[in-house]
Order: structure tokens, then sequence, then C-alpha cells
């Protein structure tokens, strides 16, 4: 039989077959230099309450109620760390917005994995809490999608198995470190 192979799996099985990572350089180059200064690593975490616990959320909806956020203000920065985590038994959003209004610029890349999540996160509370309309929705079009390196397959390695997930990826590149 003659398969045809869609791009993505031909490179699959290239990478099983030659134990060889496939890294794309010259696409990864003009993704990586899209990046600008200050850059923001943002991570939400969300919980979705099967019965809407506050007024104005749906069942199931993704209410965020923490984040982490790492700063590289230059190349030769230090890294710094800012977070936030709502511990009252009230809505998370208003207090978790006013937060990160604080810890993120007016420009600067944001940098996330999987940019459809966080900015659903992001319209979500925007919906919620209008006076952050605004900065939220400009944080979206700042975002900068680490997920599409492996997505768009810059960097391929066997031990993905095809797949672009954090959960996938990060035990490969960096073993040391889990994501649970």
């Amino acid at each position: 039989l003659d398969w045809q192979l869609l791009p993505a799996h031909r490179d699959q099985i290239s990478t099983l077959q030659n134990d060889k990572v496939i890294v794309r350089e010259e696409q990864l180059s003009i993704f990586l230099n899209r990046l600008t200064y200050p850059i923001y690593f943002l991570d939400y975490e969300t919980y979705a309450p099967g019965i809407p616990i506050f007024d104005g959320t749906q069942p199931y909806q993704q209410i965020p109620f923490q984040y982490s956020l790492h700063i590289l203000k230059s190349p030769n920065s230090r890294l710094e760390h800012r977070e936030y985590l709502h511990t009252e038994h009230s809505n998370p959003i208003i207090p978790l917005c006013k937060k990160l209004r604080m810890d993120i610029g007016n420009y600067g890349s944001v940098v996330v994995w999987n940019k459809g999540f966080e900015g659903k996160c992001n319209r979500t509370m925007a919906e919620f809490a209008p006076e952050f309309n605004d900065f939220l929705l400009d944080v979206n079009s700042r975002f900068f999608d680490l997920m599409e390196v492996f997505s768009k397959r810059m960097y391929v390695h066997k031990d993905f198995k095809g797949i672009a997930s954090i959960k996938k990826v990060l035990p490969v590149l960096v073993p040391d470190l889990s994501y649970r």
C-alpha cells in the first residue's frame, strides 16, 4: 500500500526511525524573534463548578482563582516572580484582575502555553468585570503561545508521540520537572 501521510505523521515516523530530534531552526528563530521585552510568563489555575457558586457565572465555567507570573525585563535581568492566590470564599475575578493589572505592564510579550485557554479565561473575566475589559483584551493581543513551537512542528521529538501538550513536552525537555 502507498500511504499518503500528513507532514506531522511523517515527522513523527522520522524521529522514531532515525532517533533524531527535528529542529526547524529558521522557523524557530523567526518565531522567537517576535518576543518583545519585558516578557511575562503567565499561567492561570481555574476551577469549574458544576453548580455555579457565584452570581453571574455558569455551570462548568472556568473561573481563574490563581495565577503565576514570571517577568523578564531584559535579556540579562533576573527573572522576577509574582503571583496571586484567592483564599477567600468569594468570587476571585475582580481581586485577581486588580492584582494582575498591577503586575503586567502595558507593553511586552505575554508568554502562555495554550493561548486558547488563557485567552478564554481573560475574555470570561472581562465579561464579568467590564472595568478590566480593555486591559484583559490587550493582554490577549500580546499573547505568545509557546505551545506553537511544538504544534507547528518547529521542534519534534519522538517521545512527544505527536502531541503538543505540556504534559508530553515538559518531561521530555526537562525531566527534573513534572507537570501534575
